[in-house]
């Protein structure tokens, strides 16, 4: 993570911080002035490749989530972003997450 890592530093720790990562599978993680960035396996969450949160000027939270459609080898290779949640709070973050992902974030969201 580059530049000003307050926010996204503070976004991983809302997520469970090291328990998340081992939970999740979660990597990559890159960070924006207002937002925290991470892959996450595909194949496990249900075709998503990865997750923007960003931090709204409201005080909440905007869950965006990346899938790589089409192939390299066609040459049409490319990310699409889709908006799966906003308005969400920090004590509401990792039940937003497992439900967009299907990714337990703890093992006591295993089972909801």
């Amino acid at each position: 993570m580059a530049h000003d890592q307050q926010v996204a530093q503070t976004i991983l720790q809302q997520l469970g911080g090291r328990r998340f990562i081992a939970m999740t599978g979660a990597s990559s993680f890159s960070s924006g002035p207002d937002s925290l960035g991470f892959r996450v396996p595909t194949r496990l969450a249900g075709g998503i490749g990865g997750i923007v949160i960003t931090l709204t000027q409201m005080d909440d939270y905007r869950i965006e989530s990346v899938r790589m459609r089409g192939s390299i080898a066609k040459g049409d290779l490319r990310a699409e972003r889709k908006v799966e949640a906003e308005g969400v709070y920090c004590d509401n973050l990792q039940e937003a997450f497992t439900r967009i992902t299907g990714l337990a974030t703890s093992l006591g969201s295993m089972g909801r």
